[in-house]
């Protein structure tokens, strides 16, 4: 989970809140970082209520979600504020690229751990979208190595008085 504040304002999202308030449509085929995804495009499911303030800005977006075919993990997560009330199945051609105010992107190690690769998320042109928050932030995470160790034995000695 991730919270965003300025303003006065603040903001909170994970991938659950998304896939919980979602109704999804239109399975896809595609890839992301050479891995098969399914592809569905997502919007508030009707009756929803998200659980607090700071999560309300979900209820007014809409996107696209790419779930790896094999380990069936969020890979990648696209939104943008509702148009045409939300439907689905918008043509992401249809839509502005540069309105897409959310990014959130995992990355597949080579021992199969999924890692937090990318967050990026743009509210500056929806204010009120987003509880009064104005922020552009981007955050990468790159080049993760897995340290490891062994202990053949141990010995605990009595503690200090």
């Amino acid at each position: 989970m991730t919270a965003y504040g300025a303003n006065g304002g603040l903001i909170t999202f994970s991938i659950s809140d998304f896939l919980c308030a979602g109704e999804f449509s239109n399975p896809q085929r595609g890839a992301v970082n050479g891995r098969e995804a399914i592809i569905v495009d997502f919007r508030q499911r009707a009756g929803y209520r998200p659980p607090n303030r700071d999560r309300e800005p979900i209820t007014r977006l809409q996107g696209r979600v790419w779930i790896d075919a094999t380990d069936r993990v969020v890979s990648r997560l696209e939104a943008w504020p509702a148009l045409d009330g939300g439907r689905l199945g918008i043509n992401v051609a249809q839509r502005n690229p540069t309105e897409v105010v959310l990014v959130y992107e995992q990355v597949r190690l080579t021992d199969g751990t999924w890692m937090h690769a990318l967050t990026r998320i743009n509210t500056t042109n929806h204010p009120k979208l987003f509880n009064g928050v104005t922020i552009e932030f981007q955050e990468v995470f790159t080049d993760y190595e897995r340290f490891s160790s062994e202990v053949e034995s141990y010995q605990i000695g009595k503690p200090e008085k």
